[in-house]
C-alpha cells in the first residue's frame, strides 16, 4: 500500500495500461510513488481488487509492474494501487531521491 509520507507531485511519471497483444495505453499520471505502490489520476476507474499491468515511465527510465487496485476515489478519478512484491526492485530508477 502507498506509504504515509510518500505523497508527492510525480506529474512527470506516466503510467500506461498493458494489455496482451496491444500497444501500451497511456492512462494515468502519478501523484505519489513508492517501491510498494502509487496513487494514479486518470480517466479510467478500475474496481478495488482488480489486477492491472502497468508500464511506468519517467524520462528514460521504464518499469513494467503488476499492480492491484486497493482504493478508488471516484470524484477525483484517483486510484491507489499496490505493486506485486517481486516488482519492488524494478522501481528504483523511477523513485524520487
Amino acid at each position: 500500500m502507498l506509504a504515509t509520507g510518500a505523497v508527492g507531485n510525480d506529474s512527470d511519471l506516466a503510467a500506461a495500461v498493458l494489455v496482451n497483444g496491444r500497444d501500451p495505453y497511456p492512462m494515468f499520471v502519478a501523484d505519489g510513488l513508492t517501491a510498494t505502490g502509487a496513487r494514479l489520476r486518470g480517466p479510467l476507474l478500475l474496481e478495488v481488487g482488480e489486477i492491472v499491468a502497468l508500464r511506468l515511465t519517467r524520462g528514460a527510465h521504464t518499469a513494467e509492474v503488476t499492480s492491484t487496485v486497493v482504493e478508488v476515489r471516484g470524484r477525483d478519478a484517483e486510484l491507489v494501487v499496490s505493486f506485486a512484491a517481486g516488482d519492488a526492485g524494478k522501481l528504483g530508477p523511477l523513485l524520487r531521491r
